[in-house]
């Protein structure tokens, strides 16, 4: 029997603000993650300078900076897809992290291209999508603490 081919990790280029928990959140749904802080391809440079790069090789942006998302939303940028964390997010509240990380991993386990142009804004009441300038919530904080319930009552029933 031939070996399976081993699945291709999905990859996330996290801004140089952002914490190091998010990064590890996101490691934790089998992302590859690097920090811009740390990669010479992206240290020091405008996101504007390189969104394009990310969407050519289908690498998704994690980022806490407002105002380049409002300019990415309205202006039209073709992107790989964003997380959009409100600076000063509590590791804490994590679990919108991994609500947005869950999101992310299935749109792009969909298709290679499947976060392309989509963004996901972690808000305290919940995580919304941002599509074509067009802002709806995705999920409530409510339905996410239904969920989170009934997943550990699954694992706890041995499932």
């Amino acid at each position: 029997m031939a070996p399976m081919a081993k699945k291709r990790r999905h990859t996330v280029l996290v801004d140089e603000h952002v914490h190091d928990w998010v990064a590890a959140v996101l490691m934790e749904y089998g992302f590859r993650v690097f920090k811009a802080s740390r990669d010479s391809r992206f240290r020091g440079r405008e996101e504007a300078n390189y969104i394009g790069e990310l969407r050519r090789d289908n690498i998704a942006f994690v980022t806490q900076d407002r105002e380049f998302v409002q300019r990415l939303t309205r202006g039209g940028m073709q992107h790989g897809g964003v997380i959009w964390l409100p600076k000063g997010w509590p590791e804490e509240a994590d679990i919108a992290v991994h609500a947005a990380a869950g999101m992310l991993l299935g749109a792009l386990d969909q298709s290679s291209k499947g976060a392309h142009n989509l963004v996901i804004r972690i808000a305290d009441d919940g995580l919304y999508t941002i599509i074509k300038g067009r802002e709806q919530l995705a999920w409530s904080v409510e339905q996410l603490e239904f969920e989170i319930e009934e997943e550990l009552a699954r694992r706890n029933l041995g499932g």
